[in-house]
C-alpha cells in the first residue's frame, strides 16, 4: 500500500512539473520573441500554441517511448468528460464561471466534430499514421479558426502576457529557462508514465479504465487548479475548457497515431467514445441555461459526471 501511495504522490509531482514547465516555456518564449521585435499578435499566437500543445506533445511522444499509448489515450479522453462535468461543476462552487457567447457556435460544435472524426477513423479499431495526420491537420485548422479579429476566441492568451519572470530577465536567461522548461516537460512525462502503471496495479484496475476514470480527471483538475493559484490569471471559462478538449482529441491523439499506429479495443468505439459524446451533450445542455454556471447547475453537472463514472465502472467490471 505504501508503494502505491508513493507512486500516486509521484504522479501529482509529475503533473506539477509538466504544468510549471509549460508556463515557464511560454513566458521565456514570449520574452525571446519580443527581444527579436516579433509583432505582438505573433507572440500571442506562438505562446498560445505552446500553452495548449506543449504538455500534450510531450505526453504523446513519451507514451510511445514507454509503450503506454493506452494510458495516454485514456488520459486525453478522460480529461474531455472531466473538463465538462467535474471541472465545470466544481468551479461553480468556488469561482464565477462564465459561459461565453461563442461557446455553442464554435467551441462545442468543434469538440463534437472532433469526437465524431475520432469515432469514424477508429471504426476499424486502428488509428493509422494517415489517421493521425488527418487529426493533426484538423487541429491546425481549428487553431487558426479560433484566430479572429486579431484575437483568439476560446484560447487562453494569458501565457503571452509578461509577468515578473519575463520582464526582469535578458535573452540569455530566457533561453536557459526555455531549455530547462523543455527538460522539465520531458522529466514530467517520464515520471507520469513510470508511476501510472503502478498506480493502476495499486487500484486493482487495468490501465485503460484507470487512465479514463482516474488519471484523466486528475490531469484535467490539476491543469485548471494550477491556473487558479496564479493570482494574475482570471479563469477563462467554459470555452477554454472545450478548446482544451478539442486539442486533446485532435492534436494529442493524432500525434500518438502519427508516431505509431494505435490499436483500439472494440469497446472504445462501441461504448466509451459514444458515452463521452452523449454525456458531454447532456451536461452542456445544463450549461446552456444561462450566461453563468450557478451552484445548482454545478450540482447537476457533478451528478451527471458521477453517473457517467458509475456506468463506466459497471461496464468495465
Amino acid at each position: 500500500m505504501t508503494a502505491g501511495l508513493i507512486q500516486l504522490f509521484i504522479f501529482f509531482i509529475s503533473l506539477g512539473i509538466l504544468f510549471l514547465s509549460r508556463y515557464c516555456l511560454a513566458q521565456s518564449g514570449a520574452k525571446i520573441l519580443r527581444l527579436f521585435k516579433i509583432s505582438e499578435i505573433k507572440v500571442i499566437f506562438i505562446c498560445a500554441l505552446l500553452n495548449f500543445a506543449a504538455v500534450e506533445a510531450f505526453l504523446a511522444v513519451s507514451s510511445v517511448i514507454y509503450g503506454e499509448k493506452s494510458i495516454a489515450l485514456g488520459i486525453f479522453l478522460g480529461a474531455v468528460i472531466a473538463n465538462i462535468g467535474l471541472v465545470m461543476g466544481l468551479a461553480s462552487f468556488f469561482k464565477t464561471f462564465p459561459v461565453e457567447d461563442d461557446l455553442f457556435r464554435r467551441e462545442a460544435p468543434a469538440m463534437f466534430i472532433a469526437l465524431f472524426v475520432l469515432y469514424f477513423l477508429g471504426r476499424d479499431l486502428v488509428l493509422s499514421r494517415a489517421d493521425g495526420m488527418i487529426l493533426l491537420l484538423l487541429s491546425v485548422f481549428f487553431f487558426f479558426l479560433n484566430f479572429k479579429d486579431d484575437r483568439f476566441t476560446g484560447i487562453d492568451e494569458s501565457a503571452a502576457r509578461p509577468d515578473s519572470l519575463a520582464k526582469n530577465i535578458n535573452w540569455q536567461w530566457a533561453t536557459g529557462i526555455a531549455v530547462a522548461a523543455l527538460a522539465g516537460l520531458a522529466a514530467g512525462a517520464c515520471l507520469l508514465f513510470r508511476s501510472a502503471p503502478e498506480i493502476a496495479d495499486f487500484l486493482n484496475m487495468h490501465k485503460w479504465p484507470a487512465a479514463l476514470l482516474v488519471f484523466g480527471p486528475l490531469y484535467a483538475v490539476g491543469r485548471v487548479f494550477l491556473s487558479w493559484v496564479n493570482p494574475r490569471k482570471d479563469f477563462t471559462g467554459a470555452a477554454s475548457l472545450l478548446t482544451s478538449n478539442t486539442c486533446n482529441i485532435l492534436f494529442a491523439v493524432g500525434l500518438i497515431a502519427l508516431i505509431e499506429p494505435v490499436y483500439l479495443s472494440p469497446s472504445v468505439i462501441k461504448f466509451e467514445i459514444p458515452a463521452i459524446a452523449l454525456f458531454s451533450a447532456a451536461i452542456l445542455a445544463v450549461v446552456r441555461l444561462g450566461k453563468r454556471i450557478s451552484r445548482r447547475q454545478g450540482i447537476l453537472m457533478l451528478g451527471g459526471y458521477f453517473i457517467f463514472v458509475a456506468i463506466l465502472l459497471c461496464h468495465f467490471n
